[in-house]
């Protein structure tokens, strides 16, 4: 897979910043074009508004409203653009309130999403990052908030467990492998306790232009989540590659998944597949 369209949902109250770097950096390595996405939500009154009485009043009401809306989405705009000064890019904006499983449509017409990393485990965001894993057909990379928009994706790490997630995803980042100064792929256990074809895998990863390394974790009494995101912390890694919902999203928040771990407190860029 190419990498030649990007798609950035942005929050017109939200610091996407990172996110945006992020996909820029993707851009002019890849010769990729991003699409900004305004993500317009439904517009929320004051409760002295809820006392306007008559036409003019309501008129005044849905005037101001509009024009804050236009106010903070042009500001969200000359933001975007900014982030893309040297790249090619474009500008849209959905329907006020647009359902997410219409924003995983707009998913099917792009190589990548690259969104911003929920802040809450809760809310629109999470809803909308996990429908646009699940729905989307689109690898999504997570950027957390935090991250730094200048840093490069040198070292990229492959969660690996012999999944058909792990596959599409490993199979998704492909370009990004390529492009990598180094690559590692992550198992969780000891090497003689792990049934997978580790050196078939590496071998399948050298013909495809990728010189990899398999790194074995051991997962203690850390969750899986916990252990990767420890292990990628420790060695610089710039971008973990996984599989996504290997379980029910419901039996994810109940449970505390790997999915929901990543989605929730990853303090690195992740890239998902399912």
């Amino acid at each position: 897979m190419d990498i030649k369209d990007i798609l950035v949902p942005l929050h017109p109250h939200r610091d996407d910043r990172a996110a945006c770097g992020f996909a820029a950096r993707l851009a002019a390595v890849h010769g990729a074009r991003v699409l900004g996405l305004c993500l317009t939500p439904l517009p929320e009154l004051e409760v002295e508004d809820c006392y306007a009485m008559g036409a003019a009043a309501a008129h005044e009401v849905m005037s101001r409203m509009e024009r804050e809306k236009e106010a903070v989405r042009a500001k969200a705009e000359a933001a975007f653009h900014a982030a893309m000064a040297a790249c090619d890019s474009d500008w849209d904006v959905t329907d006020p309130g647009e359902l997410t499983a219409e924003t995983a449509l707009r998913a099917r017409v792009q190589d990548l999403v690259v969104l911003t990393r929920p802040a809450t485990p809760d809310g629109h965001d999470l809803r909308l990052a996990e429908c646009l894993i699940r729905l989307g057909g689109t690898p999504c990379v997570m950027v957390p908030p935090e991250w730094d928009p200048r840093a490069p994706v040198d070292h990229v790490a492959v969660a690996w467990n012999g999944s058909r997630q792990a596959k599409r995803a490993m199979d998704d980042a492909l370009p990004l492998l390529k492009a990598a100064d180094r690559v590692s792929v992550v198992l969780l256990g000891h090497a003689d306790s792990l049934p997978a074809p580790h050196q078939g895998l590496i071998d399948h990863l050298r013909r495809k232009g990728v010189n990899a390394d398999i790194e074995f974790v051991p997962k203690g009494r850390d969750t899986v989540g916990v252990a990767l995101l420890r292990w990628c912390g420790g060695h610089c890694v710039d971008l973990l590659v996984m599989g996504a919902f290997g379980h029910t999203p419901q039996t994810e928040r109940w449970l505390g998944g790997t999915t929901w771990t990543a989605l929730t407190s990853a303090h690195l860029p992740v890239l998902m597949s399912c």
